[in-house]
């Protein structure tokens, strides 16, 4: 009836938000870019940063540490981290 009275009727679109939160690929992220998963440890270790690392996937470079105990796992990079810095994770508990 409205294209009768020479108006065009169109469809909405879904907002930004909407698209978003569907998870189709154009919003999704590009998890096969990345180098490895950033990860902290569960309770309080003393490591070493071995490697810094850029990784495309990340908005920050990635630093590879090694604790004491032998484990490695990558965390984000502080500004002004650098190799061979001595890194201390502490858990504060309240």
């Amino acid at each position: 009836m409205a294209t009768q009275l020479g108006l065009i009727v169109t469809m909405g679109k879904n907002i930004i938000q909407q698209a978003r939160g569907r998870g189709g690929p154009r919003y999704r992220a590009p998890s096969f870019k990345y180098k490895a998963e950033v990860s902290y440890p569960n309770e309080a270790a003393h490591g070493e940063i071995v490697d810094l690392i850029k990784c495309r996937g990340h908005s920050s470079p990635i630093a590879q540490v090694k604790y004491d105990n032998g484990e490695e796992t990558y965390i984000v990079a502080a500004e002004g981290i650098r190799v061979v810095t001595i890194w201390i994770w502490a858990i504060m508990l309240y």
